[in-house]
């Protein structure tokens, strides 16, 4: 490898470090009796509608629900099961439109 080459490398991992600095995950937190107003104020009601899954496909019912992901154009939602909830990486997004 060039001295150049390295050169160059060197200040794009600069740069990529300077964006990762830029990277504020939002997180919240909510009690499980809290649970429903919030989705209520996504308008997401998991009572009246189905909704799965973005990792299992299971239904998520306000009993199971584990995170949301909200997205340019959705919410989507992740179950509580310890292996989906390991799939959620905070500092990548994982949809950047509805499709998925």
């Amino acid at each position: 490898m060039s001295l150049s080459s390295l050169r160059e490398t060197e200040i794009e991992l600069k740069r990529v470090e300077e964006q990762l600095k830029n990277i504020v995950p939002v997180l919240s937190f909510v009690r499980r009796r809290d649970a429903r107003a919030h989705l209520l104020k996504l308008r997401i009601d998991l009572r009246s509608e189905e909704r799965f899954c973005v990792f299992c496909g299971s239904r998520v019912t306000e009993e199971n629900i584990g995170a949301l992901i909200e997205t340019e154009d959705d919410v989507k939602l992740v179950c509580n099961k310890r292996e989906c909830l390991a799939e959620v990486d905070i500092l990548r997004p994982l949809f950047t439109s509805s499709k998925s």
